[in-house]
């Protein structure tokens, strides 16, 4: 078995489009100063809360930059969506970066969607709005599309996926959330292919309500974007050792190799963290086509006309 040592899914870059090894020279700021998860009441660990750089953290940070990356790409400020949000994690590590720009914030808006919000606590925490949505339930997609019309510039899925049966559809419907050149950000444990469809298996056969049921590999990721009418931009590994609570956490040589090697071999047993862009079609005169709409039944694009907006429910997303 070969592991998948390149970057799977290299669209037509765009201006700002992260490249494989961006995460090398992000800002860790971000992470080591960031005056949410040090506050008492976020929820993680004490141990984990006294290390400069934190592996349990990764998962924002890499979201948190290329949301940054996004903004500055679009010179105004985002509307997002995040699916799976637990008690407001993400958010509050966004809120919390330091020396931030008042004149144009990272988001306009950001809304919630869960399969059990904590609607009182989110909307305190200021999300725009809470919604109880299953990415995996027919019925539950059916219901949220016709409420909402909203599109967003950004849907966050943070540790969503591996716990849906169908992930293939939910990526799909997620793409018809979207607006135009819009992005889903997100990320889930990562294994070469060939282990992905035995750990799958094995998955399936055991899987706790709200467990992991599926698993991915880089070429999982791709497959699915190109399945959603979407390209995946960005794709890359987190870490080769999580050396989760050790001194080594409190170097910043540490993450910076971590995420090299994980640029390097993505589909190296760990996490992967990707970004996928909703294609923007355009007829034979050159004008732009609206994707089509996401049907339910079938769980892919139909013929009729301009596209819907819809969004999509996930499952609490919560640090392992």
């Amino acid at each position: 078995m070969t592991l998948e040592s390149t970057l799977p899914c290299r669209a037509q870059a765009a201006s700002g489009t992260p490249s494989q090894f961006s995460a090398r020279h992000w800002d860790t700021a971000s992470l080591t100063d960031n005056r949410a998860w040090h506050n008492d009441a976020y929820w993680i660990n004490e141990r984990a809360k006294q290390k400069r750089f934190s592996f349990r953290m990764l998962r924002y940070w890499y979201v948190a930059e290329l949301l940054r990356a996004e903004r500055r790409r679009l010179g105004r400020s985002l509307a997002v969506l995040e699916i799976g949000v637990d008690r407001g994690q993400m958010k509050a590590f966004i809120d919390g970066i330091p020396l931030q720009d008042p004149a144009t914030p990272l988001y306009e808006s950001w809304c919630a969607a869960d399969v059990n919000p904590q609607q009182e606590a989110l909307i305190a925490a200021g999300y725009a709005g809470c919604s109880t949505l299953n990415l995996d339930d027919a019925s539950s997609l059916a219901g949220f599309s016709a409420a909402h019309t909203k599109k967003y510039d950004v849907v966050i899925l943070l540790h969503v996926l591996e716990h849906l049966h169908h992930p293939e559809r939910a990526v799909t419907f997620i793409s018809a959330t979207l607006k135009d050149d819009g992005i889903a950000l997100g990320g889930f444990p990562v294994l070469p292919s060939g282990i992905a469809t035995i750990r799958e298996r094995q998955l399936k056969r055991t899987a706790q309500p709200f467990g992991h049921v599926s698993a991915f590999s880089p070429q999982r990721v791709r497959n699915m974007a190109q399945g959603a009418g979407m390209a995946c931009e960005y794709a890359a590994g987190a870490f080769a050792v999580r050396a989760s609570g050790s001194f080594l956490e409190n170097h910043s040589w540490w993450p910076r190799l971590n995420v090299a090697f994980g640029a390097l071999v993505p589909s190296w047993p760990g996490e992967i963290y990707w970004q996928l862009r909703k294609s923007v079609r355009q007829n034979q005169t050159g004008h732009s086509l609206h994707a089509q709409p996401f049907s339910i039944a079938s769980g892919s694009a139909t013929t009729v006309g301009r596209d819907s907006s819809v969004a999509t429910p996930g499952r609490v997303a919560r640090p392992s």
